[in-house]
């Protein structure tokens, strides 16, 4: 898992990245965030919210809005 998360880190520093979001499987996330900052890369969580919206026939739907970012 370090290995993968090493070479990732490395892809997104070779790509010129500052930030990174970052997302997915959660055991991975840990040692990504952390290779990620050793690269000089910020990882980034997204944060969003739930918002309640009344359609025209009465009913309601829930729809997720990007809030913004969380660093890692």
């Amino acid at each position: 898992m370090k290995a993968r998360a090493e070479a990732i880190a490395q892809i997104a520093k070779a790509s010129g990245a500052e930030e990174a979001m970052i997302g997915g499987a959660p055991y991975l996330m840990p040692a990504l965030a952390q290779c990620l900052k050793a690269e000089g890369v910020t990882p980034l969580f997204a944060f969003t919210q739930r918002v309640s919206v009344d359609q025209p026939d009465g009913t309601k739907t829930s729809v997720f809005k990007h809030a913004g970012w969380v660093e890692a």
